[in-house]
């Protein structure tokens, strides 16, 4: 509900400019651009890319991605009194429990297209008041080793998820680890319909956990040419059996065809694979026309 910003009490109304964050106060200027406590004009610098990673215990290096990052020769963006608007990537590394999102959603304002999440462990606020302030859709997501202090797929239901066209999905073994299944439920539950490209890396046999019935509605609802690739990572001899019948499982022949390898797919339906130990054990279906 709007409420006047001339109603404020005097003594708030004249230390607006001083309480607020450097991205309050660029949006509220944007909204009341006459309204004189929150002059000098906030400048917003507009970036491409920006990377976040926790070098020590919560401190931070920020960076302009744009810069040859494979080098480390990406400059360090200064904070102090400064907006930053992001416009295409964002990416964080190695965020820990203690962090406080508050740091990056003071400074920059987050409309990327793309943003990849890389061995992070984060408590259970940061990443929903993280995702509530993404102001327009990601179209891809990288999730990459990511834990988490407990999942439920209310957390990762944000409407900035519910375009998305590429998924890549990385599960490991530890504990508390994001899992593909949680955020399949997630993206069924914002009615994301969107997705073209989904690739999927589990890194043992035991990791190796769909829902089947969750599945099959989650692929059925999705863009009519989606490609999807499950691949595990490290199956021991001992373990192809136990991964041959989890496959059949999953792919079973009411709702999937097997593609012989000898057979080049339909591009025009939704394709499927799934393979372990650099295709040593590759299965391709796809989606029967029900």
């Amino acid at each position: 509900m709007p409420f006047p910003l001339n109603l404020l009490p005097y003594g708030l109304r004249r230390r607006l400019r001083e309480l607020a964050s450097p991205t309050e106060i660029h949006a509220l200027q944007i909204a009341a651009p006459h309204f004189q406590y929150i002059q000098p004009i906030q400048k917003c610098r507009r970036i491409n890319r920006v990377a976040f990673c926790d070098v020590n215990q919560s401190q931070f290096s920020i960076t302009d991605d744009d810069v040859r990052p494979q080098l480390h020769l990406s400059p360090e963006l200064p904070l102090t009194d400064n907006c930053y608007y992001i416009n295409e990537a964002v990416r964080m590394d190695s965020i820990e429990l203690t962090a406080d999102p508050q740091l990056f959603l003071d400074h920059f304002r987050m409309a990327p297209t793309s943003m990849t999440f890389c061995q992070c462990y984060f408590n259970n606020t940061f990443f929903q008041r993280f995702a509530s302030r993404i102001v327009r859709p990601v179209n891809s997501l990288f999730i990459l080793d990511v834990r988490i202090q407990s999942e439920s797929a209310e957390k990762y239901a944000w409407p900035a998820f519910n375009s998305l066209t590429k998924l890549y999905f990385v599960e490991s073994e530890y504990p508390h680890t994001m899992s593909f299944q949680i955020w399949m439920e997630a993206l069924l539950q914002l009615n994301c319909t969107t997705l073209e490209s989904v690739n999927v890396r589990f890194s043992s046999i035991s990791t190796f956990k769909v829902d089947k019935d969750m599945f099959v509605t989650f692929v059925k609802a999705q863009h009519c040419k989606i490609h999807l690739a499950f691949y595990i990572h490290e199956v021991e001899d001992h373990e192809i059996q136990e991964y041959e019948n989890k496959q059949s499982v999953l792919f079973d022949e009411e709702h999937f065809v097997h593609v012989p390898e000898i057979q080049t797919p339909d591009v025009k339906r939704k394709f499927f694979s799934v393979f372990a130990n650099k295709k040593e054990h590759y299965h391709r279906y796809v989606l029967r026309n029900n």
